[in-house]
């Protein structure tokens, strides 16, 4: 009898294996994730940065003492003829001055100053400060001492201040 049992046993066994159902295959038609590292994002700033340029205008002997110049900032070159403007202001009657403007972030700027009576007029007295100044910080970049002097030239009209745009 214990024979039996164990045929019995062993039938139902071959019985309900081949009953058993084959596993589900899933298949996941997405497409295989990047492994790669990513990049590092570029670091964000604001579009503009804010400047502020203070120093000296230093006037020829030719001009009256006491006279104000008027400064000029502007992207690139400010003796450009199509110069884009970002600021203008007047000089204390001592010479110093101070101006504040907001350009593109990373802009090299540079710094002109004129005796110019009235505005957007030729003037033959000019000059510009040494080097360029590099727009390019959190907050704001500070620019101090610098010296503009002026010198008799050949006419020279500096353009409007220009907001926005190239």
């Amino acid at each position: 009898m214990h024979l039996w049992f164990v045929l019995l046993s062993l039938l139902c066994s071959v019985l309900s294996a081949c009953r058993r159902e084959a596993p589900a295959v899933v298949l996941d038609a997405r497409p295989a994730p990047d492994l790669a590292p990513a990049a590092p994002a570029a670091p964000q700033h604001p579009p503009m940065c804010e400047v502020e340029i203070m120093g000296q205008v230093v006037l020829p002997r030719t001009v009256p003492k006491g006279t104000q110049a008027t400064i000029v900032v502007a992207q690139g070159d400010c003796l450009a003829p199509d110069a884009r403007v970002l600021g203008r202001a007047r000089s204390a009657q001592d010479g110093r001055f101070f101006i504040e403007v907001f350009s593109d972030w990373g802009a090299d700027l540079s710094v002109c100053a004129a005796v110019e009576p009235v505005e957007g007029q030729p003037v033959r007295v000019y000059g510009k400060a040494a080097g360029t100044f590099h727009a390019e910080a959190e907050g704001e970049v500070i620019f101090r001492d610098v010296r503009v002097e002026l010198k008799p030239g050949p006419p020279h009209a500096f353009p409007k201040v220009r907001i926005g745009g190239p």
